[in-house]
């Protein structure tokens, strides 16, 4: 999946052999021959090769011909190498000036040929390549996505991020961040075959093309391996405590926790794609699926059946509000629900843990109390404790300004009071959308 294309336009039959044997041979690409201009222009709009070879014995004046191929390929921009049996200074620099990126006299020694594309190659490669993981940039990996849908072969796409990467950025700087990013493509690299692709969509943003068997495989390796080596992004303090502080809205405190990766994954094995617009959009749901678990995580969109025969989908939000205070808990309830949650109240801080063991929330609005708000920051760690609950979004509210304290009861967000409650909102948003 990763050869680079090479689209040899070439009228002679021997000749274009002779060239596509030795490109094959020597710079590992995947040659095409085009014996007339129709089916060059044809392929070029197909393949959209990487480089063209074009020789100078077609009616159509060499000239012409190059600027028609930089019209026909002005969106992704291949190399164009002209092969003419004229040496004269002028006829090569009028091609250069038509578009062409060389210019080859025939004939022309077969090493010789075989280098100068090589080095075309290898500097194209190098021009559209991620200057932190030397990884393809965005483009290619959209063009190596629409060439693998139109090879008909069978093929996976795997969408890989890390998760919580940017507040790792904003405490650790971006050396740290490029040193965690090299870290992952190496991992990445590991993991894949010389047959499979692996490319950037983002910047932080990758995708791997493979074999549908070997999808889930790569995926749980990533999950584990990645998991074991991410502590050691972080200094002794950090590491240990198993998460960030940051500074939230106003004088909120927010624990974020160490960096994971997502994974999503979607194949042609279940569903037809015509181009890579419609791949990226079914695997980024998948992504975000994975993204709403709790650490390393993938998900594929192999059909999981319930029971009863049907397709299981999550279905509308759930917020159970713990507050003392009657009043308070009307106004949020009735907030939640204008903005579509399905939420429950309670005030009997012992009848919590029965109601999230009853409604199962994807997220609580835990009020610690006035009295005692001790007691309120245990049942905090007690719903996190439980193995079912560790993936429920828990915003503590609490008159205890102790931020460490708060979040290492288990609290996803602490807000101390009185807060303003556009921006408890605003966080609810974040955590379930």
């Amino acid at each position: 999946m990763q050869a680079q294309v090479v689209l040899i336009i070439d009228s002679r039959m021997e000749m274009s052999q002779k060239y596509k044997r030795i490109l094959q041979q020597d710079c590992y690409v995947h040659a095409v021959i085009s014996h007339d201009l129709e089916n060059a222009f044809s392929n070029l709009e197909e393949l959209e090769p990487d480089l063209i070879i074009v020789a100078d014995n077609f009616d159509e004046n060499i000239n012409s011909l190059c600027t028609n191929i930089r019209q026909k390929s002005s969106l992704y921009r291949p190399v164009v190498v002209v092969l003419s049996k004229s040496s004269y200074l002028d006829d090569k620099l009028n091609v250069l000036k038509s578009g062409a990126d060389d210019f080859m006299s025939e004939p022309i020694d077969s090493a010789e040929f075989s280098a100068r594309i090589f080095a075309h190659i290898r500097r194209h490669v190098e021009e559209l390549s991620n200057p932190v993981t030397a990884l393809p940039l965005a483009n290619v990996s959209y063009k190596v996505i629409n060439r693998t849908i139109k090879s008909g072969a069978d093929w996976a796409l795997m969408y890989l991020d890390i998760d919580d990467l940017k507040p790792y950025t904003d405490i650790y700087g971006y050396i740290a961040t490029d040193k965690v990013l090299k870290t992952y493509t190496a991992l990445l690299k590991s993991a894949i075959d010389k047959g499979d692709f692996l490319g950037h969509v983002r910047e932080d943003s990758f995708i791997i093309l493979t074999d549908p068997i070997k999808a889930d495989k790569i995926a749980a390796f990533l999950n584990f391996a990645f998991d074991s080596v991410s502590p050691r992004f972080y200094n002794g303090e950090d590491a240990k405590r198993g998460y960030l502080i940051i500074d939230g809205d106003d004088k909120a405190g927010i624990k974020v926790p160490l960096v994971a990766t997502s994974i999503g994954i979607v194949s042609n094995q279940y569903r037809n794609f015509s181009n890579y617009q419609e791949v990226l959009t079914a695997v980024i749901n998948m992504h975000k699926l994975a993204k709403v678990q709790s650490g390393s995580s993938w998900i594929s969109d192999r059909p999981k059946i319930c029971a009863e025969g049907g397709i299981c989908e999550r279905t509308s939000k759930k917020i159970l509000v713990f507050e003392s205070d009657a009043a308070l808990a009307y106004l949020l309830t009735t907030t939640l629900e204008m903005q579509g949650y399905i939420t429950e109240a309670t005030s009997c801080v012992n009848e919590i843990l029965n109601d999230v063991e009853k409604n199962r929330p994807d997220l609580i609005l835990l009020d610690a109390g006035d009295k005692d708000p001790e007691k309120g920051l245990e049942i905090c760690k007690q719903i996190k404790d439980h193995d079912q609950f560790q993936n429920i979004k828990i915003i503590v509210s609490s008159i205890i300004h102790d931020k460490e304290k708060i979040l290492n009861a288990g609290a996803d967000l602490y807000l101390p009071k009185p807060y303003d409650l556009m921006t408890l909102f605003s966080w609810i948003n974040r955590f379930l959308s």
